[in-house]
């Protein structure tokens, strides 16, 4: 069977790349919030942009809503219900009390379907539709707000729910209500066609969405999510939005009246879409300055990360010089390091393009400097002064230096298929969207081509934001291949440890599976790039 390989190199520049901070942004605040807990998450990223208050615990009211078709299309991918499920409304649900018009359609013995409940529970907000759907699903209301609290847990989220619905008090967080979201869309999308919805008629009357920006439209990209109103909730509203393929999640929780809650989202909604481009850029930016420096064949780690400064790579001091075998010392009044390896002695004043190796005078073009925090002096030069050879290599933008004897066999500098697609995958799902992602991505499709014997490249060029989303959702799709070669992995997908990408279920995927994964990876560049050449505007 074939087996080909690829290089370690590429897993351990992509680990460090996982876990070299960002340069630091300084926080942004919206102005003029009035709810007293909000967050604003990122459904690109999974990153919080905003949050105030967002762990205590609040009143959800009909936000509670929101888990209940969570649940609900969890068993329609279950293929225990379909939409077209006609359910029977007992006695029991018809007997609860509501103060929506939704409510009075369900008649004890009449039969509504799955996807009218769904409306009826989300649109109008009716608690019996909540009802009747988890009388069906758990048996009782009661077994069913287990499963609902189990769910919760699942997601990693906080909730103390007691109902289905939300029309008495319980608890949980502006957190757990945007994580929900969250979840609920990268798993079952089809959800947006329910809460964008602003009438549905059920029964032959009229059902109006609760949420008033559906009815006026004058938050841009608006299509949902839920709204919940308590007199110990004050007025809250889970809220998402898309504007040119970037999507956002809000929540506020307690706004002080019905104006204010839909007011608060606009704000947050439109901070939301500025952060996350503002913290795209200084992505592309670390992403431009980010070098990698490998020492024997283990890559080196920084408390400030090396960079690339007039074309020339920044290294913390101490380290390095200690890794060369050099004996450095710090002049606080100087500013001026001294370094000293066998004969050799360097002596670079902070700031100053022109030091010198055994008293001659050289020129460089990118001095020591002090960066959070930090001494960095120019690699290079300080390699060619200690007399130790470095490769640059540009693809991976990683600096190799050897100083050892001895040099390790390329057996033990390969990683296997079933490895590198793991890595990519991760690089993915985190956002981490770089060179490395590329090379990684284009040595798949390649080898994909090559057993399929397709002579076509692979053109990655372009579009690398849409190849990693698409990727990362493909996932997080029980129909993908993506989501067969990341699950089998084991329950948590693959891990980064310290030996690098690991199965946390143990056995790699077996080749075929990765096979089959490689071809999807291959059919989503060629659709990307198809979509793209047709419409300039593409979203991507």
């Amino acid at each position: 069977m074939l087996r080909k390989r690829l290089f370690a190199s590429i897993l351990v520049v992509v680990i460090a790349a996982t876990f070299i901070p960002h340069t630091t942004v300084t926080a942004a605040t919206p102005m003029g919030v009035t709810a007293q807990a909000a967050i604003v998450i990122d459904f690109e990223t999974g990153e919080v942009l905003y949050e105030r208050s967002a762990h205590t615990r609040r009143v959800p009211a009909s936000m509670t809503k929101s888990m209940t078709a969570f649940i609900t299309y969890e068993e329609i991918a279950a293929d225990n219900l379909t939409l077209d499920t006609r359910i029977r409304v007992s006695a029991n649900a018809a007997r609860m009390s509501e103060n929506n018009p939704g409510s009075r359609l369900l008649a004890t013995g009449s039969y509504y379907t799955v996807n009218e409940l769904l409306l009826l529970a989300m649109l109008p907000s009716s608690n019996r539709a909540c009802i009747v759907l988890a009388e069906h699903i758990s048996g009782t209301e009661e077994a069913f707000v287990t499963r609902m609290n189990e769910t919760a847990a699942e997601m990693g989220i906080y909730t103390a729910f007691t109902n289905s619905h939300g029309a008495h008090d319980h608890y949980t967080t502006a957190y757990a209500m945007g994580r929900l979201v969250y979840e609920f869309i990268h798993r079952h999308p089809d959800i947006l066609r329910i809460t964008n919805t602003g009438n549905a008629v059920i029964g032959g009357q009229n059902q109006s969405n609760t949420n008033r920006l559906i009815h006026n439209r004058q938050l841009a990209g608006l299509d949902g999510f839920k709204t919940g109103t308590l007199p110990r909730a004050g007025f809250n509203l889970q809220a998402t939005a898309i504007r040119g393929g970037r999507r956002i999640i809000t929540v506020v929780m307690n706004s002080p009246n019905n104006d204010r809650r839909f007011a608060d989202t606009r704000i947050l909604m439109d901070f939301g879409f500025a952060e996350a481009a503002r913290r795209d850029a200084a992505r592309m930016d670390d992403a431009a300055r980010m070098v990698f420096v490998q020492l024997n064949g283990e890559l080196m780690t920084f408390d400030v990360p090396a960079r690339v400064d007039n074309g020339r790579t920044l290294v913390p001091m101490r380290p390095i010089f200690e890794a060369f075998g050099a004996i450095v010392h710090w002049d606080a009044s100087s500013q001026t390091i001294t370094a000293t390896k066998d004969d050799t002695v360097i002596l670079m004043p902070l700031g100053s393009y022109t030091p010198t190796v055994n008293g001659q005078i050289i020129t460089i073009d990118a001095p020591g400097t002090a960066i959070d925090g930090r001494t960095l002096v120019p690699l290079r030069f300080v390699a060619e002064a200690l007399n130790i050879p470095v490769v640059w290599e540009s693809e991976t933008r990683t600096v190799i230096i050897n100083t050892a004897e001895e040099q390790h066999g390329d057996d033990e500098n390969e990683m296997s298929e079933a490895e590198a697609l793991a890595t990519l995958l991760i690089l993915a799902r985190s956002g981490m969207i770089d060179e490395n992602f590329a090379f990684i991505l284009t040595s798949i499709v390649n080898l994909v081509n090559f057993y399929m014997n397709v002579n076509e490249p692979a053109i990655v060029e372009e579009n690398m934001q849409a190849y990693a989303i698409t990727i990362a959702v493909a996932t997080r799709d029980r129909d993908s291949e993506l989501y067969a070669f990341w699950n089998a992995l084991g329950d948590d997908g693959a891990l980064i440890g310290p030996n690098g990408v690991e199965p946390s279920g143990g056995e790699w995927p077996e080749w075929e599976q990765v096979v089959a994964a490689g071809v999807e990876l291959r059919g989503i560049i060629a659709r990307i790039n198809e979509n793209s050449g047709e419409n300039n505007e593409s979203r991507w």
